[in-house]
């Protein structure tokens, strides 16, 4: 209701006469501007939005238009990787937000790598071979879901490591040594003590069961 009146007045961008050719005539990257003009001072976008129209032509991932089609074709796991390719191409991510997120992804890469075989398995029963690998290669960047499922796999992964700490406690003195230097091989703490023979930047406070480990090498 809003555009008719503006149509009859020959005030859209380019002239254009309805939904169809007005779209195709703002789809091109020399109309871009007048258009985005046009739509603030009609009160069709915020400035916010404005802005962001300008930054990606009004196509977003996928050639998606509008914001619930957009939303909708980025929240499904399958084209999140594009989508976030795309939001950091346009400029759409703070630079200190996105370096978080590929630090975190590297991170999470790391691990997925160096997982124990229960672990992978655990990662590949709950999302699947095709996420892990998409992951690992860099081209996925999971979401909320499927960065809980990981979780999951990897709090395993830390019950898994304290049964055998409990284990390695059982043992005589060498046995105690050998079966924490193998914990180790793994991620876990080394013979050292909790932290490993150092502990790095930050030292971390003793749980209950670290702080036997360390009665046991005293």
């Amino acid at each position: 209701r809003r555009i008719l009146p503006l149509m009859k007045e020959g005030r859209m961008p380019g002239g254009c006469r309805d939904k169809e050719e007005c779209e195709a005539y703002c789809s091109s990257d020399a109309n871009v501007e007048e258009c985005t003009i046009f739509f603030v001072e009609a009160g069709f976008m915020s400035p916010e939005e404005a802005e962001m129209f300008k930054k990606t032509g009004g196509k977003g991932p996928g050639d998606c238009k509008g914001r619930e089609e957009c939303d909708a074709f980025c929240n499904d796991p399958v084209n999140q990787g594009e989508c976030f390719q795309f939001a950091s191409e346009h400029g759409l991510i703070p630079e200190d937000e996105l370096r978080n997120i590929e630090e975190g992804t590297r991170h999470m890469k790391e691990a997925l790598q160096s997982a124990p075989p229960e672990i992978a398995q655990c990662l590949k029963d709950s999302i699947g071979q095709e996420v892990l690998n998409k992951i690992e290669a860099g081209t996925f960047l999971p979401n909320q879901d499927i960065g809980h499922k990981m979780q999951g796999c990897f709090e395993l992964q830390q019950q898994i490591m304290e049964n055998q700490m409990k284990g390695c406690l059982a043992q005589s003195c060498d046995g105690f040594f050998s079966c924490m230097e193998s914990i180790s091989q793994q991620g876990g703490p080394g013979p050292g003590g909790p932290g490993g023979e150092h502990e790095g930047d930050g030292q971390r406070g003793l749980g209950a069961l670290d702080q036997e480990v360390q009665v046991k090498i005293d």
